[in-house]
């Protein structure tokens, strides 16, 4: 698992405020704040159910490994808690290391099979941050079949993820949200950004604005916990996934 320094701005500040959904009534009234602690919660105690029958059968627990650079601060704090990210030295080449990861093990989801399975709508290691927002959305019952989704942000590891998996077909192999999507970034005119965020119905943005939201994550506890959460889901994901691998072959044999 390697970790780095957009993962930890864009959850520090693309995330602030994780939906907006917004109407006439829900414009004149305070929103609703969906706490991303208690659904981390709900998905530890689903996880953690799944590790155990995995262990009843016989099986190893699954462990996760993490690959670790340099001294930042940010760093240790995000191995210590899994709630930081860690900046890669600029010697080093973050798309070369990732890809020298194992697809099956990869489960930060960085690796470039892993990405272009998401993008072709197939099963696969799906980041962490955007499985989280996808998650909460998900959890919260908010509906995505047919709305306008604006996202603010296009890094490979959050902003387009998320776009994926809002705009891919719900009836695909990985059931998706059935939006139509817009991504706005920092080269989008501000009024343009204007225009966008009016006719959306739901954002995935930098600030929240209470007044206007229908649904909103609060800082801390909203995204961060969730994305933890999902990391551990993946790493449970990708043990099942080689225990089936390893007794496929036993038949084949």
């Amino acid at each position: 698992m390697i970790q780095h320094a957009s993962r930890l701005t864009m959850v520090a500040f693309l995330f602030c405020a994780l939906i907006h959904a917004f109407s006439l009534y829900l414009s004149r009234h305070a929103a609703v704040v969906i706490s991303g602690t208690e659904l981390a919660r709900q998905l530890h105690r689903e996880i953690q159910r799944d590790v155990e029958e995995l262990v009843a059968q016989g099986n190893m627990r699954p462990h996760l490994g993490v690959v670790l650079v340099g001294d930042d601060p940010a760093s240790h704090t995000y191995v210590k808690n899994k709630t930081r990210a860690a900046s890669i030295l600029e010697h080093i080449n973050e798309r070369a290391v990732c890809n020298a990861i194992a697809p099956e093990k990869d489960v930060d989801g960085f690796h470039i099979v892993n990405i272009g399975k998401l993008c072709l709508d197939q099963r696969s290691m799906v980041p962490a941050t955007p499985a989280a927002v996808w998650e909460i959305i998900k959890r919260a019952g908010i509906e995505t079949v047919g709305k306008n989704v604006l996202v603010a942000g296009r890094s490979k590891n959050v902003g387009m993820p998320i776009a994926m998996l809002l705009h891919t077909d719900r009836h695909h192999e990985r059931p998706g949200g059935d939006a139509t999507v817009t991504i706005t970034h920092r080269c989008t005119p501000k009024e343009r950004l204007k225009e966008l965020t009016r006719l959306a119905d739901i954002i995935i943005a930098a600030a929240g604005v209470k007044e206007r939201a229908g649904f909103i994550t609060p800082v801390p506890g909203g995204v961060g916990p969730m994305t933890v959460a999902m990391l551990m889901k993946n790493t449970v994901t990708a043990a099942r996934n080689a225990l089936m691998e390893v007794l496929k072959n036993e038949c084949n044999q």
